[in-house]
């Protein structure tokens, strides 16, 4: 089973909420969490295990030979892909884009394009107290790395639970970094800019008719606009999160607070609600 934790920003407290799940159902199930927010890696930090994997995941590119390129531009007019680019007089090369046709060798007047290995990013696969954890992480240089989340998708657990914190609603890999989950968690807070990030979020789940529901968090009133937004279109919601609660004044990590605290159960009962949506 797969659930992804999703948030239209960054500041949710997603990552917190995915965490913490795992971390309660640990002790039940075999759980892996995969941190597939590739642009911004925060999951270990809330779980910092010993990793036993770690792997780059590498793709082929061309890459040009400055001192013989002629600036013939066949290369920018010719490729279907868009992997080179015309830039105030220098070609720039997109690698993740190529598609290793070879049509830039053919047309190359001055034969210097050559194929080297491009790292796209790394994976690292790891354990802490009953968990597994994995991590895909960009290489800051790369500006499109979707292969590498279909690669962390081989590190799902088909006999197990599989959290999946994903990249926020904004950012270009919000539909792959969810590795096709069987229920989909919207993490947000009451806020109107919140509610504002919802709306499309709900909607596109509806049309594509994926189980889903929310989770509050950082809740201080009652009866919120999000809250009302829900019981109006009928949305299931998970749970509400009191803003105190979720803080955690930093005393304690993540996965350390929740197995001390009254929201054990809240976690608990949240993972009962996704098992009974699930039935149905």
């Amino acid at each position: 089973m797969i659930v992804a934790f999703v948030s239209g920003s960054s500041q949710s407290g997603q990552t917190t909420m995915a965490v913490s799940l795992a971390s309660i159902l640990k002790d039940h199930f075999p759980v892996t969490i995969l941190d597939c927010d590739i642009e911004q890696i925060n999951a270990a930090v809330f779980q910092p295990p010993k990793w036993d994997i770690e792997e780059e995941v590498k793709i082929s590119a061309p890459m040009i030979n400055r001192a013989d390129c002629t600036y013939c531009l066949n290369c920018v007019n010719n490729c279907r892909f868009g992997v080179f680019l015309d830039f105030k007089k220098s070609i720039v090369i997109l690698p993740e884009r190529c598609a290793n046709c070879g049509t830039c060798f053919s047309f190359c007047t001055g034969h210097a394009i050559s194929l080297t290995s491009y790292v796209l990013g790394t994976i690292r696969k790891g354990t802490l107290e009953k968990l597994t954890v994995v991590e895909a992480r960009i290489n800051e240089l790369a500006v499109k790395a979707d292969l590498l989340l279909y690669k962390a998708r081989s590190h799902v657990d088909p006999l197990g639970v599989n959290i999946v914190d994903c990249a926020p609603h904004f950012s270009d890999y919000a539909p792959c970094s969810t590795l096709t989950p069987n229920f989909f968690v919207i993490v947000t807070e009451e806020t109107s800019q919140s509610l504002k990030e919802l709306v499309p979020m709900a909607e596109a789940l509806n049309i594509i008719k994926k189980p889903f529901g929310v989770l509050i968090n950082k809740s201080r009133s009652i009866n919120s606009p999000v809250e009302q937004y829900c019981k109006k279109q009928g949305l299931l919601l998970l749970g509400v999160l009191p803003y105190e609660d979720a803080v955690n004044n930093g005393k304690l990590p993540s996965h350390q607070f929740v197995l001390h605290s009254p929201w054990k159960i809240f976690f608990e009962k949240l993972w009962d609600r996704i098992l009974e949506e699930l039935t149905q």
